[in-house]
């Protein structure tokens, strides 16, 4: 064989492949040739290769990735509704680590090229990746991890939703003053001081002398239930989406000015 050659071996289901090769390759660069017990096999001059790695390392990793995630999929205790948010959500996140993983391919993919003149394809993807496989595997795992903490905060703010929503309101006008230093105070309706009580009261019932912000202002405001909160000086917080857990928990009773 000759060394500035390298033949290609591809097994049944890799037709999809055979597909990307013809799309990439002139008739001219490569040659369809027969070897028995293969679906195809392909000669190329290795003068050809440069940008067949990339090619390879994104349809390998498109091949491998979705079949994880399917794999992960038939085991997770999950209604077909949240299959379908989980899958988009671990779609998006393996698109964020799609260079990365396929760097990976792509690094394999040129030491076997460079030391070898003949790759089989199948015989690669079941023995030769297995670190990207890992990193796949454990991607996919930290993802659902995420998607089920943000279930959970997501199902706790329509809890808290439902509780301000059917209690009675405790107070009437409570706002809320945050300044530039990230000190916070409470007025009540007639614009009277009522900070010291309500730091006095979070520490009661948190055994918390020593909140950040944003935890003082929830829990002052589901300990007194406001019919309507006016927060003055957000552009201080820290947490932009704050306000928006805010307003998804009391609606229209929030003021943000």
């Amino acid at each position: 064989m000759d060394r500035e050659e390298v033949i290609i071996h591809c097994g049944s289901d890799l037709s999809t492949f055979w597909r990307k090769m013809q799309d990439y390759f002139s008739k001219d660069e490569m040659e369809l040739i027969h070897v028995p017990g293969y679906a195809f096999s392909v000669r190329i001059l290795k003068k050809h290769l440069a940008g067949l790695a990339p090619l390879m390392a994104y349809w390998i990793h498109k091949k491998i990735s979705m079949s994880e995630l399917q794999n992960l999929l038939t085991k997770l205790a999950l209604e077909e509704e949240e299959k379908s948010e989980f899958f988009f959500f671990a779609l998006s996140k393996l698109g964020e680590e799609e260079n990365a993983l396929c760097g990976l391919l792509e690094e394999k993919l040129n030491l076997f090229f460079c030391e070898n003149n003949e790759f089989f394809m199948d015989g690669f993807l079941r023995f030769a990746i297995w670190e990207y496989r890992e990193n796949v595997i454990f991607l996919l795992d930290d993802c659902f991890d995420e998607f089920a903490a943000r279930q959970e905060y997501s199902d706790f703010l329509e809890l808290l939703h439902y509780f301000v929503e059917t209690e009675e309101p405790r107070f009437e006008d409570l706002t809320v003053s945050i300044h530039a230093n990230k000190e916070i105070q409470f007025y009540d309706r007639d614009g009277a001081d009522i900070t010291t009580h309500c730091k006095k009261r979070f520490t009661e019932e948190f055994q918390d002398s020593a909140p950040d912000t944003e935890d003082f202002i929830m829990s002052t405001l589901i300990l007194y239930l406001p019919q309507q909160i006016w927060i003055y000086g957000s552009q201080f917080l820290n947490n932009k989406n704050f306000l928006v857990t805010l307003r998804h928990i009391f609606g229209e009773r929030l003021q943000i000015l």
